[in-house]
């Protein structure tokens, strides 16, 4: 049976630190175990967020994605993709000092002794605070050692709702294709396999796409990936979508999961 998780942020902000409860139930189960600790004030985090979302925005400008949005002047200089990457590493690395300060360790050393790496956990947030709304509170490392973990928000007061059934049942597998930049490759044989497959699978197949359209499908229900393609394994390794666009396998981890 899957586990529940509800974090309770109260009496206060990121300027002056929260008070914590955290509840662990099995979910449908009214029982549950509740422990208590406390986030410490992280002003450098609001920081962070800012310069993030103010150098994400300008990015998404000049890459030309058609967002309309006002920039303060002098708040963005020179726009570098590097810059953006290093502001993701420092946001990441301070919500995880954050969540592993010492006022916050008992609930975290709690949680981890009655869960299990390999079962589901439901993971609630509740809180009315925006910019804690706003955070990417999925960096932290908690939902890399707990893989079936998901994260997500609630208002503090609620009321019950009705349930309704929002998954279609299906009988065919959801392929996604990708076949990227081929100069120099036939292609023809990996698409005659999957072609062969019509019958048990449902295939949409996306020929050297734009890296906006890939994200697009990305997003949807697949059961499988597929590529075939020029790609890279340096560094971080990278798949070419057409001649002129590729992108790296760190860039795929938020959609996969």
């Amino acid at each position: 049976m899957s586990k529940l998780v509800v974090f309770s942020f109260e009496n206060g902000d990121l300027q002056n630190g929260f008070t914590v409860t955290a509840r662990l139930s099995e979910e449908g189960d009214p029982q549950y175990m509740k422990f208590k600790g406390r986030l410490p004030a992280a002003p450098e985090i609001m920081e962070l967020h800012r310069s993030w979302r103010l150098l994400y925005l300008a990015l998404c400008q000049r890459l030309e994605l058609n967002y309309r949005i006002e920039i303060e002047a002098g708040d963005i200089t020179n726009v570098s993709e590097v810059e953006f990457k290093d502001l993701c590493q420092q946001l990441s690395d301070k919500i995880n000092d954050w969540f592993n300060s010492e006022p916050f360790r008992p609930i975290e050393r709690e949680l981890r002794t009655q869960l299990d790496t390999l079962e589901e956990i439901r993971v609630i947030i509740e809180t009315d605070d925006r910019l804690l709304q706003q955070l990417p509170l999925n960096l932290w490392n908690f939902c890399d050692d707990y893989p079936k973990a998901e994260i997500a928000l609630s208002a503090s007061e609620y009321r019950r709702t009705k349930r309704f059934l929002t998954e279609i049942p299906r009988d065919k597998v959801r392929i996604l294709a990708i076949f990227g930049n081929s100069k120099g490759i036939n292609l023809d044989p990996d698409r005659s396999i999957l072609e062969e497959l019509f019958e048990q699978a449902e295939i949409e197949f996306l020929v050297e796409p734009r890296l906006e359209v890939l994200n697009d499908y990305l997003w949807q229900d697949w059961d499988i990936l597929f590529f075939a393609g020029h790609s890279s394994s340096q560094e971080q390794g990278s798949i070419q979508l057409n001649q002129t666009d590729s992108f790296t396998l760190d860039q795929l981890k938020n959609a996969l999961k």
